[in-house]
């Protein structure tokens, strides 16, 4: 496989699991991998997180 071809498969991949990720966190629906739900938090929603973490 030529080197050129190899990077531009690699970007697209990225690409493709960039847009998964974005896509459940506009959702607000987990990112399964291995079976194991994940949610993406932006800044705002960690920090309130925390937060509720410790005040409670």
């Amino acid at each position: 496989m030529e080197s050129k071809e190899f990077h531009i498969g690699l970007a697209m991949g990225a690409n493709i699991c960039q847009n998964m990720v974005l896509d459940a966190y506009e959702k607000d629906e987990p990112l399964m991998i291995d079976g194991k739900p994940y949610f993406i938090l932006d800044a705002e929603q960690l920090l309130e997180q925390m937060l509720d973490s410790v005040c409670r």
